[in-house]
């Protein structure tokens, strides 16, 4: 029995994942791989999920209040469309460059990172997931940013800004 009530019958008898054929597998593997492949509704659907359930997975439990989300499916698509509307398509916020929706890899690049994916990047990454806090990047931008926060990012800003801007001595 889940959480939420719901009763579901455990499958005693069905074949562990080791035990089904090569071709079985791949039958499998194409199916997920067309139906998160071909549709722009699915994948949001997948990246969606994946924030949703975010807390579940932090690897350390005492900061799991940043990693929840404050907002609906539907809300996320709609800040989707809005996004597409304001960067002529899909495009990422930050760089400009297309962004990718492949789900799966083919089987030669099962495990491989698409860079060029569109990633739900907190903008400061010490909030949780809000409608007003998300950006939609690529992989790469997002990787990138990982390891700073917003106020590591304002000094490098600020830093920037004397040496090429206002063009400040180094004295």
């Amino acid at each position: 029995i889940s959480k939420t009530g719901n009763e579901y019958s455990r499958a005693i008898n069905a074949p562990s994942w080791k035990d089904i054929s090569k071709e079985e597998k791949s039958k499998i593997f194409e199916r997920a791989k067309k139906r998160l492949n071909d549709s722009e509704f699915n994948f949001m659907k997948s990246r969606y999920a994946r924030i949703k359930h975010q807390e579940k997975f932090s690897k350390t439990k005492c900061d799991n209040k940043i990693y929840q989300c404050f907002f609906s499916f539907e809300e996320f698509l709609k800040a989707w469309e809005a996004h597409k509307i304001d960067h002529g398509g899909i495009f990422c916020a930050i760089t400009g460059k297309p962004m990718t929706m492949v789900g799966l890899n083919d089987k030669g690049r099962k495990f491989q990172r698409n860079w060029s994916n569109v990633s739900v990047d907190r903008i400061d990454s010490d909030k949780p997931y809000t409608i007003q806090n998300i950006i939609f990047v690529t992989w790469e931008v997002n990787r990138s940013k990982q390891d700073l926060s917003i106020n590591h990012m304002r000094k490098f800003i600020s830093i920037y800004e004397d040496r090429f801007v206002k063009l400040k001595p180094l004295n």
